[in-house]
């Protein structure tokens, strides 16, 4: 009792500059950003609308969705359709390092700007998820030259811009787009395409097991 979350909350390194440079550098490209408190915050304090199917709270805050904070102890969740301003985001960054509290960026993709996530949890090992990389490079060489970043996890996130407003990715029954995907035709899966309502966590965001790092620039 008495104690606020500023004091409680882990300790984890967070470049404050670093995230503003980016978000400045990301913005004058087009892309659509907004903040994230990148830790999972505690279920019982702030539970999600709905249970879990064990009748338990679920976070709602989970270090990956959209928020900020207004004061210590007051995380708010954002709507990931209303991207914010560079000055809205500059803004709850200073707030941030203001109360000491972890603060993260991403980008909101579309269906004209999306995000190819390859998930280390869908492989075997760091070895099978290496060669599907290098397998999608061989393939298509130019991915090479889009900005790719390696996940806290492990993963991959590759940047691309979209041909044909997502059409290929389609259901067939017209109601929003595949997301899933497999990188051997086997159907397995092992990774998604972030579109729509999937925001996608950037470097240089750190959260609780390490940074998202930059491997190529934008």
């Amino acid at each position: 009792p008495g104690r606020t979350l500023a004091q409680d909350a882990p300790r984890a390194v967070v470049h404050y500059d670093a995230i503003k440079a980016e978000a400045s550098a990301l913005a004058s490209l087009g892309l659509p950003l907004i903040t994230v408190i990148p830790q999972e915050l505690d279920a019982e304090r702030w539970p999600a609308k709905s249970p879990g199917k064990d009748g338990k709270p679920k976070p709602a805050y989970t270090g990956k969705n959209p928020s900020h904070w207004l004061a210590a102890d007051k995380p708010r969740l954002l709507s990931h359709t209303r991207p914010q301003t560079i000055e809205a985001l500059h803004a709850a960054v200073d707030r941030a390092e203001a109360l000491g509290l972890p603060i993260g960026l991403a980008v909101v993709p579309s269906t004209t700007l999306v995000v190819v996530d390859l998930d280390r949890k869908d492989f075997n090992n760091d070895q099978a998820m290496e060669a599907a990389y290098q397998g999608m490079l061989a393939a298509w060489p130019e991915l090479a030259n889009t900005r790719t970043e390696r996940t806290p996890g492990g993963g991959l996130h590759l940047y691309l811009k979209v041909a044909d407003d997502m059409q290929s990715w389609r259901n067939p029954n017209g109601s929003g787009h595949y997301c899933h995907f497999s990188t051997d035709g086997s159907g397995d899966h092992h990774g998604e395409i972030l579109h729509g309502r999937r925001v996608c966590v950037t470097a240089p965001t750190q959260n609780g097991r390490g940074p998202y790092s930059l491997l190529n620039p934008e």
